[in-house]
C-alpha cells in the first residue's frame, strides 16, 4: 500500500503466526530480512516502511433457531465448529473484511439450524480471564456497513481463543 506519510514510499504490514496458530508481532530480524529481499526489486527512489500489522481480537456471539428435532448440544457444537473453521487464521490475510452474511450462511448450513436470530462481534483487548489478547482497540460499529465489518489495510482479525471467544445459544 502507499505510505500516507511518504509520497514515494510503500507501507508493508507483516505478521507472524506462532506454532500454536496464534498471531504475534514479527521480529526485527524478520523485518530486516524482508526489507533486504524487497530492496532487490524496488527502484532506488522508493522507500519501504515495514511495520507490524495490528491484530484485532474478536469474540463472536450468536443465537440460532433450531428445528426442535436435533439436540441443542449437537447443533451448538456443530455451529462452534463452523465458526472456528470460518475464522481459521490460515484463511485470512491482512486487510480482509468480515462478511456477516457469509458467516450466517455457514451457520445456516448446520443440520438442525432453521434460522439465525443474531450474530454480534466484540473486540477483546488486554488480559481477560488470564488470556492475553492484543492491545489493539477497534470500534466495530464504526467499521460496519451493509453487513461487512471492514478491516483497516494494516490490520488483521483473529479469533485468538476459539474455545472461549465463541458464545452461542439456541433460542
Amino acid at each position: 500500500a502507499k505510505d500516507p506519510n511518504d509520497r514515494l514510499g510503500i507501507k508493508l504490514s507483516i505478521i507472524t503466526r506462532q506454532a500454536d496458530g496464534s498471531l504475534t508481532s514479527s521480529s526485527d530480524a524478520l523485518k530486516i530480512n524482508v526489507a533486504n529481499y524487497i530492496s532487490q526489486f524496488k527502484s532506488w527512489s522508493e522507500n519501504i516502511n515495514i511495520s507490524d500489522a495490528k491484530i484485532i481480537n474478536l469474540k463472536v456471539t450468536f443465537g440460532i433457531i433450531s428445528d426442535n428435532i436435533t439436540t441443542n448440544g449437537e447443533i451448538l457444537s456443530n455451529c462452534f465448529s463452523k465458526i472456528k473453521e470460518f475464522f481459521d487464521i490460515r484463511r485470512w490475510n491482512i486487510g480482509d473484511s468480515i462478511s456477516q452474511t457469509l458467516l450466517s450462511s455457514n451457520i445456516q448450513r448446520v443440520p438442525g439450524v432453521i434460522g439465525i436470530a443474531s450474530i454480534s462481534f466484540d473486540n477483546l483487548v488486554g488480559t481477560i480471564n488470564n488470556r492475553s489478547y492484543s492491545n489493539t482497540s477497534f470500534d466495530i460499529s464504526a467499521h460496519i456497513k451493509n453487513g461487512i465489518i471492514r478491516c483497516d489495510p494494516d490490520s488483521i482479525f483473529e479469533l485468538r481463543y476459539s474455545d472461549f471467544d465463541v458464545m452461542g445459544a439456541v433460542l
